[in-house]
C-alpha cells in the first residue's frame, strides 16, 4: 500500500548505509521490524516486575500463587481496576498499587 511520509533525510541515508539496504523501503521495512521486536522485547521484560511483586509480598510474610500475581502485576501495569472475590487480591490491594473494584 503506497504511503508518503516525511522522513529526515539524513536518518534515512545513514539506515539504508548501515543496514547495507539497496532501497529506502528495505530500510524503512526494517526499522519498523527492528521497532517492533524491541517493543516486545520490552513486553516481555516487563513481566520480570511480576515476579518482584510476588517476592515482595513473600518478604511481608504473603504467599501469593504466581498466576494471581501475574493478573495483579498485569492490572497494576495496564492501570486497570480488577474485580474479584479472591482475599489474595484483598492483600496484594495493601501492598502494592492494585486497584480493586468494591462490591456494592
Amino acid at each position: 500500500m503506497p504511503t508518503n511520509l516525511a522522513i529526515d533525510d539524513n536518518l534515512l541515508n545513514e539506515a539504508q548505509k548501515i543496514g547495507k539496504h539497496k532501497t529506502k523501503k528495505n530500510a524503512v521495512n526494517e526499522a519498523l521490524r527492528e521497532y517492533i521486536e524491541r517493543r516486545k522485547r520490552k513486553e516481555i521484560i516487563s513481566l520480570f516486575g511480576k515476579a518482584e511483586l510476588r517476592n515482595h509480598l513473600m518478604r511481608n510474610g504473603k504467599q501469593v500463587g504466581t498466576i494471581d500475581a501475574l493478573i495483579a502485576s498485569a492490572a497494576i501495569s495496564y492501570e486497570c481496576s480488577l474485580f474479584t472475590a479472591d482475599q489474595d487480591f484483598t492483600y496484594i490491594a495493601m501492598h502494592s498499587k492494585l486497584k480493586l473494584l468494591n462490591k456494592k
